[in-house]
């Protein structure tokens, strides 16, 4: 199935500045959750990719209770349905579920809280009733969870990492997983515990995240595939001699489970990536401005402590 949806321009850089900050935005009412375009089958495949290498770099389940996933998994089917009628058609009582996925030629029954496997049409052999359904959407997905006095990522499905292992981050607190964040430990660690209550409480919210990228591939997981060299799989080495550069913007989607009694935050990812060459001379200005403006632990946490200098003398020769 086609799909004709162009991608959206989400530009995060272009008020010249960068700074860490939460900036949690209430999302509209007539704003989508999910959003489908004519990319979204690459995402897709980029899953499938994942699974044929080894999915337990990608998808590590932590604290996350089955009768919890029951809530996530109607969550994500109902907002599906209901979002993109024409790619997803939802049959369901209050026992069991039917998601039909017209985009992937699956459909994924669910009896309660079980993924009857047995009884959907599947192209893979799924792990769980929650692989089966976020391979369904072009966005990664995380879990947040609170409990009495402590707060933490359980769960994580990324096949799109940006320099991140879900293995290295899952069970551990929200300070423990951003503390690698350039200029975290200033300006938002001390805020944490705040920003995780208005996650499982409040919302939804959405928020945007950008760094540099010299190619466009999704998958920037820090462990390489098997025969292939770090060098050429970081996607983080700019070069003058043949210089090719593209924004990496993040749409984060998070979705509270509060009136449900349960201390969980959905989190979607949704990867973007823009050509420098496409940018408007004004928006490679304002993309400029950004990178002078990055602290030097802002600059070693993108990869760009080395190639600042050359990738913003690149962008000013564009402009000129």
């Amino acid at each position: 199935m086609k799909i004709d949806n162009a991608p959206k321009r989400y530009l995060p850089f272009i008020k010249g500045t960068y700074q860490v900050a939460a900036g949690l935005a209430v999302l509209k009412p007539d704003t989508k959750i999910f959003d489908f375009d004519q990319t979204s089958l690459d995402y897709l495949e980029g899953k499938v990719k994942a699974r044929d290498e080894d999915l337990s770099k990608y998808y590590v389940r932590g604290k996350v209770k089955d009768h919890e996933l029951k809530f996530i998994l109607r969550f994500i089917a109902r907002t599906l349905a209901r979002e993109y009628p024409n790619y997803f058609k939802l049959v369901e009582n209050d026992e069991v579920m039917r998601l039909e996925c017209l985009l992937t030629d699956e459909y994924l029954n669910y009896d309660d809280a079980y993924f009857d496997a047995h009884n959907s049409s599947l192209l893979y052999d799924y792990k769980d009733g929650l692989d089966a359904m976020v391979s369904q959407i072009p966005d990664d997905v995380a879990i947040w969870r609170r409990e009495q006095t402590k707060e933490f990522l359980a769960l994580a499905h990324l096949c799109a990492p940006n320099h991140w292992d879900p293995n290295d981050k899952v069970g551990k607190s929200f300070n423990e997983v951003h503390a690698p964040v350039g200029d975290w430990q200033s300006e938002l660690a001390p805020k944490a515990q705040a920003l995780v209550s208005t996650m499982i409480e409040k919302g939804p919210y959405e928020r945007f995240a950008w760094g540099l990228a010299t190619d466009d591939r999704l998958n920037h997981h820090p462990r390489p595939p098997a025969g292939i060299e770090l060098s050429q799989w970081q996607g983080r080495n700019f070069s003058k001699e043949n210089p090719a550069l593209f924004v990496r913007v993040e749409r984060q989607v998070l979705c509270p489970f509060s009136e449900l009694g349960l201390g969980l935050s959905l989190f979607f990812i949704r990867t973007y990536f823009y050509d420098v060459l496409e940018l408007s001379i004004q928006e490679r200005a304002q993309l400029v401005s950004a990178l002078k403006g990055m602290s030097a632990q802002t600059l070693h946490y993108k990869g760009l402590s080395s190639s600042q200098g050359e990738i913003i003398e690149y962008l000013e020769g564009l402009n000129s």
